[in-house]
């Protein structure tokens, strides 16, 4: 039994990696630092400088997967991917990229009471209340099965 969790854990953990990795290099793709400088700060009027400023403060001015200005592990701790997307597997999620900048953790955990009150009487009315009503075998002899199978046969 303990086998088999663990199993699935180690499962999860890998499609948890997968689709994270998946997510950044699409994200990116799309998504240049400059390009989303230029959408925070507005597209028209927008300096080469005000660019640099707006990537620095946010730490998009690293390179995106390896830091060839560092030594060791800081070659890729130190990089858009370790900052922005490794570190959500330590429920450090960071700040907003938008003006304000807020803290994303403190959002979720301000928000998350009110999704999971909508969420739980939801799941609790689809999702049947004893393990019994999903177990319980078709009654064969109803008069829709009934119905079914001679329709079938024709």
């Amino acid at each position: 039994m303990w086998r088999f969790v663990w199993r699935r854990l180690a499962q999860a953990v890998g499609v948890l990696a997968g689709v994270n990795l998946a997510s950044f290099v699409l994200f990116f793709a799309v998504n240049t630092p400059d390009d989303m400088a230029r959408l925070n700060l507005g597209d028209r009027r927008v300096t080469g400088a005000q660019v640099a400023q707006w990537k620095a403060e946010r730490g998009y001015d690293r390179p995106l997967w390896l830091n060839p200005d560092r030594q060791g592990a800081a070659q890729l701790t130190d990089t858009v991917f370790w900052t922005r997307s490794v570190s959500l597997f330590a429920l450090s999620f960071g700040r907003s990229d938008t003006q304000a900048a807020v803290d994303i953790g403190d959002e979720l955990r301000t928000r998350a009471g009110v999704s999971l009150g909508l969420a739980v009487p939801v799941a609790r009315a689809i999702i049947p209340s004893s393990p019994s009503a999903i177990s319980q075998p078709i009654d064969s002899s109803s008069p829709a099965i009934a119905q079914r199978q001679s329709v079938q046969l024709e």
